[in-house]
C-alpha cells in the first residue's frame, strides 16, 4: 500500500524521463551488470516497442549479444483465435526484427502465455544464468492511471532479477 501511495525512486524517474531509463536491483551481483549475455526484448507492434527494438538492437551489436523477441498473448484463447494471435506474433515479430537491424549474434523468438505478461517476462527472464538484461517500452498512462491499473513495465521492473532498461 505504501509504494501505491507513496510509489518508488525508479518508478518516478521513469515517469519524468524523456529517455532510456536502466533499473539494476540492489541485490544483482557485480558480474550481472558488467555483461550482457542476451536481450530480452518484449515485443507487441506499438511505437513504444520499436523505440525499444531499435535501443536493443544498438545494445545487442556493442555487446555482441543475441536478440530474444518476447510476444505475450493471453492464455486459453479458443482454438479458433490461437491462429490469429499465431499470425499477429509473426507479423510483430517480422516488424521488430526490421526495427532491430542485423544484430550477428542472432535474434530468436519466443510466445509466452499468461494472463499476468510481466510475470510471464519475468519468470522467463529467470530461466537465464548468462546476464539477460531486458529492454522494453512504456506506453505512458500517466502517473495516476497506472498506479490505479498498473503498468506492465513497471511490474516487470519490480520483479526482474536483471537489469530492466524501460524506453519512453
Amino acid at each position: 500500500m505504501g509504494k501505491f501511495v507513496e510509489g518508488s525512486v525508479s518508478n518516478e524517474v521513469v515517469h519524468r524521463a524523456r529517455g532510456p531509463v536502466t533499473v539494476v536491483h540492489a541485490e544483482a551481483a557485480p558480474g550481472d551488470i558488467q555483461r550482457i549475455g542476451r536481450v530480452l526484448l518484449p515485443v507487441d507492434g506499438s511505437r513504444h516497442s520499436d523505440q525499444a527494438a531499435a535501443l536493443a538492437g544498438d545494445l545487442a551489436r556493442s555487446a555482441e549479444a543475441g536478440v530474444e523477441l518476447l510476444f505475450c498473448r493471453p492464455s486459453g484463447k479458443p482454438v479458433d483465435q490461437e491462429a490469429d494471435q499465431q499470425d499477429e506474433a509473426e507479423r510483430i515479430f517480422a516488424h521488430a526484427r526490421q526495427v532491430l537491424g542485423e544484430v550477428p549474434a542472432g535474434v530468436t523468438e519466443q510466445l509466452l502465455a499468461g494472463e499476468r505478461f510481466a510475470e510471464a517476462i519475468t519468470e522467463h527472464a529467470a530461466r537465464y544464468e548468462d546476464y539477460p538484461v531486458i529492454i522494453m517500452g512504456r506506453r505512458g498512462l500517466g502517473t495516476w492511471r497506472e498506479k490505479l491499473l498498473g503498468s506492465v513495465s513497471h511490474r516487470v521492473i519490480d520483479l526482474a532479477s536483471c537489469p530492466v532498461t524501460v524506453v519512453v
